[in-house]
């Protein structure tokens, strides 16, 4: 994927890791939009009512895939994203949640 997005890269692709996310990210900039593109298997994120680490319960399986220049790309479905977003908690989770259910 990376010599097809290489023009848009602003970070990565590498390890990340803050208070929220340790993951494996890489971050596109596209027509004024950012697009976090991370692993799944050994990514985990803070757990904000539990205060533990916890990992990504991600089956690629268990996806929503679309077709992205003739590439097909696995997204992680809508319900599972708001559960994810909710457990994280930070502002712009929560205002991300509140838009996904605004318009589902």
């Amino acid at each position: 994927l990376l010599p097809l997005v290489k023009a848009y890269l602003i970070y990565g692709p590498e390890r990340y890791h803050d208070e929220n996310f340790d993951l494996l990210l890489m971050t596109l900039k596209y027509d004024g939009q950012e697009i976090d593109i991370s692993g799944c298997e050994t990514d985990r994120y803070y757990n904000i009512k539990t205060k533990k680490w916890e990992s990504f319960e991600t089956n690629v399986y268990n996806s929503d895939f679309f077709n992205i220049f003739g590439i097909s790309v696995p997204v992680i479905k809508k319900g599972n994203l708001v559960t994810y977003k909710k457990k994280i908690g930070r502002d712009t989770d929560l205002e991300d949640v509140n838009s996904i259910e605004k318009n589902n």
